[in-house]
């Protein structure tokens, strides 16, 4: 069986430090953790060596033997070539039980977060000796057969092989960064969401250009899930006043269930140039949404501006209350620590 989504929140100091990681070349580590029901950014490590160097030589100095944690390990080292990343899992046998069930399954959040496409090696660790690039090496050979192949590397292989039969350049394989445009209406559009011009925008993937779909003022009072397009998967971002008065901005993935899988994997590669994009303008987002059903979108997005109301609603239903947990070298590396509370 497969573990359930934790569904945490990914914070945008961990979505700004992997876009920005994208342009600079001397990250080769970045260090998130699990706070509370969020994917907060702990820590972010530059490059000693290189990947295989680094691989035994950072590792075991960033985690600890009693505390969880993700690594995005930078796998690439040439300068020319789209940024290539392995998701590691550090769950030593030392941290607490429902820190090893969180962060099994927390990983899919972090990744569909990020862009699936960024992703091309997920690597799990528990002790020290697992820091050796031989075992991570062997380790994605015994899973590079199709058969044991979860759903969504399923999809990244059947998509990298539609990519190769089109073209017999790389720069369209789902397993590598593809350089997205950003079409000029998509900056405009950025600008008018910022002075408040507009409360919503959408955009999608026109070939390999970002494209502005729709930009226009909606209320809070209006269905969300007829605002947006049902038949194109796309980006939206949308800014309401929550029920106490306060902004709050949202940033959606939507990708119907029926788009074409070559669709999907595209738009999720773009996630991180969107974003990037929208920092340009200083546009920045409270949370950041996923949905496979547009009729969602509209409960999804109320839901995260009336949280209290939600948690009431539930608490009175329910017989009792059940506590539901909160989403399961050579040298010396330079660490830029960001501080946080400890458990």
């Amino acid at each position: 069986t497969t573990m359930a989504r934790a569904n945490l929140n990914l914070k945008q100091e961990v979505v700004d430090a992997f876009v920005n990681s994208q342009d600079d070349q001397s990250v080769r580590l970045i260090v998130v953790k699990i706070r509370e029901e969020d994917l907060v950014l702990d820590s972010i490590i530059s490059k000693v060596g290189n990947a295989q160097e680094d691989f035994s030589g950072i590792l075991p100095q960033q985690f600890r033997n009693d505390t969880a944690s993700f690594g995005l390990f930078r796998i690439s080292d040439e300068v020319t070539s789209g940024a290539q990343w392995a998701l590691i899992a550090w769950v030593p046998d030392g941290c607490r039980v429902r820190d090893k069930m969180l962060y099994s399954s927390s990983r899919e959040d972090l990744r569909r977060g990020l862009g699936l496409g960024y992703f091309k090696f997920e690597y799990s660790a528990s002790l020290e000796a697992d820091f050796v690039w031989k075992a991570f090496i062997d380790s994605q050979v015994r899973n590079n057969t199709e058969d044991i192949l979860t759903e969504t590397e399923r999809l990244i292989l059947e998509e990298k092989t539609l990519s190769q039969a089109e073209s017999g350049s790389s720069k369209a394989t789902a397993l590598g960064v593809i350089p997205f445009a950003v079409d000029t209406t998509v900056h405009t559009a950025w600008d008018e969401f910022v002075q408040g011009k507009v409360n919503w925008i959408s955009l999608t993937l026109s070939g390999e250009s970002v494209q502005l779909e729709s930009s226009q003022q909606v209320t809070v009072e209006q269905n969300l899930s007829t605002v947006a397009r049902a038949d194109i998967a796309s980006f939206v971002a949308v800014k309401l006043n929550s029920s106490s008065g306060v902004p709050t901005s949202f940033f959606v993935f939507c990708c119907p269930e029926d788009v074409p899988i070559r669709a999907k994997m595209m738009m999720s590669s773009a996630k991180a140039t969107v974003l990037g994009s929208a920092k340009e303008h200083n546009a920045n987002f409270d949370r950041l949404l996923e949905t496979r059903d547009i009729t969602d979108l509209d409960s999804l997005v109320k839901a995260e501006l009336n949280p209290a109301s939600d948690s009431a609603a539930a608490t009175s239903q329910a017989p009792a209350a059940i506590s539901k947990p909160t989403r399961p070298g050579k040298g010396r590396a330079k660490v830029a620590k960001f501080q946080a509370e400890e458990d």
